[in-house]
């Protein structure tokens, strides 16, 4: 679902992802597109935030169906890094309907202080009339490194069957349950 997981091209040459967008939200964290290191292939995309008061994103929006879902990532902070709860490398994933409004928000977490890559994952169904998310990648209030690679957002088919088959369940114990009223019914 995701154009440029791996954030590999910059075919317009701009020194950045191609598909992506990237920001400091005014706060002076500095983003890259990093060919230096990665999880895997050539290259990653890496936020510098010298405070815990800056944060920077690397973003996209994805035209998605009904759920579930299971968003993946590969994350790597540098090892000194301390963050407060919820805060360096998060995944924000906000559901928008066809109006353009915000209708459910699934956050991703990694794990700030290793300089070891560390796969982030979280699994989620989308809010009825949801039709895009707005991705975005953090380092979010975290003093030091955040690297993002291997981003990926993906049909959870094993899930959507569990779904199906409790949905099927469920149809079928209400049903035993009205016949067992109906059989009461009758005899009363």
């Amino acid at each position: 679902v995701l154009p440029n997981p791996g954030f590999e091209l910059d075919l317009n040459q701009d020194k950045g992802p191609d598909f992506w967008n990237w920001g400091d939200w005014n706060t002076g964290s500095k983003v890259h597109w990093d060919t230096t290191t990665s999880h895997s292939g050539t290259a990653c995309v890496r936020i510098d935030c010298v405070t815990d008061k800056q944060r920077g994103s690397y973003a996209l929006n994805p035209r998605v169906g009904p759920g579930p879902w299971v968003f993946k990532a590969w994350t790597r902070t540098d090892a000194t890094m301390q963050a407060e709860p919820h805060n360096g490398p998060v995944a924000r994933l906000i559901a928008v309907d066809d109006q353009g409004n915000q209708c459910g928000t699934t956050f991703a977490y990694g794990k700030p202080g290793s300089a070891q890559w560390q796969l982030t994952t979280v699994s989620f169904d989308l809010p009825p009339g949801a039709h895009h998310i707005n991705l975005e990648l953090f380092n979010l209030f975290a003093k030091g490194t955040v690297w993002w690679d291997d981003v990926s957002l993906h049909y959870d088919r094993e899930q959507a069957e569990k779904q199906e088959t409790e949905r099927q369940l469920q149809r079928k114990h209400v049903m035993e349950a009205q016949g067992t009223i109906d059989a009461v019914a009758k005899a009363v």
